[in-house]
């Protein structure tokens, strides 16, 4: 569960290969027709609420209000609620690690807005619960400084959102093709740089491990390797980046 609360991942038991993190990946049944149903929750003397005890016996929102599966902005129930839906799984396997195509801010952007967006782009649907602050982190350094501090950084948390083949927002599941990565969070302070970092834990739908080297146009491409695996610019580095005194990531 993910997302704050607004996606649900299910990963099936089936050791099936390993990504290129060297990690290994599930699948479900290939050529396989897969019923699903989310069942409503059973409401209570006062709908939308669900019935007592907790936990409750279906799905609801995080204060209790049962599942609207039928979208007529009245919960009535599992009977009418209870959404189900089915597909059809392949044996064909999808091994394309997903990129990064768009970033906002650009990449040294100055006069950001202490509370301007910053989100990611990506060129596939990414797994929601690969989506944390955890491997999506921020680092901050005041000018001329040659050394991150974490006291300037605010709080963040990572939400989606999908988009289509053209990179239009959609919210119907069948024609996502794209996630949009957003990092909500605290007003960041003047006079100071921000690097966000994304990991190789972001991980598409298919569990491939983002690559960040072949991200964004080619002058942002580093030949990067397993023994330098990190891009400090356009240049492969086998430690962690440091900074320098006009802010630009270096090799240790």
């Amino acid at each position: 569960m993910s997302n704050g609360y607004r996606t649900v991942n299910f990963i099936s038991k089936n050791a099936c290969g390993v990504n290129s993190c060297g990690e290994t990946v599930f699948c479900l049944p290939g050529a396989s027709k897969i019923t699903a149903n989310v069942r409503a929750a059973t409401l209570g003397s006062s709908p939308p609420v669900a019935a007592l005890p907790y936990p409750y016996d279906g799905v609801t929102d995080v204060v209790g209000n049962s599942l609207d599966g039928n979208s007529n902005s009245l919960a009535e129930g599992p009977s009418l609620d209870s959404y189900a839906w089915s597909f059809n799984t392949t044996d064909l396997v999808d091994l394309t690690a997903p990129k990064v195509l768009r970033i906002t801010p650009e990449s040294e952007a100055a006069s950001f807005a202490v509370g301007g967006e910053v989100s990611l782009e990506f060129s596939k649907v990414m797994l929601g619960s690969s989506l944390n602050n955890g491997n999506l982190i921020f680092h901050g350094a005041k000018a001329g400084a040659a050394a991150y501090d974490s006291k300037l950084v605010p709080w963040w948390t990572v939400r989606m959102s999908y988009l289509d083949n053209l990179g239009a927002p959609t919210k119907d599941g069948s024609a996502a093709a794209r996630s949009l990565v957003s990092a909500p969070h605290g007003n960041f302070l003047n006079d100071t740089f921000y690097y966000p970092e994304a990991t190789s834990a972001l991980k598409d739908l298919y569990q491939n491990c983002y690559f960040p080297p072949e991200s964004l146009a080619p002058s942002a491409i580093c030949a990067a390797t397993p023994a330098k695996p990190y891009c400090c610019g356009s240049v492969s580095c086998g430690t962690p980046c440091k900074i320098d005194t006009t802010g630009r990531p270096y090799c240790q």
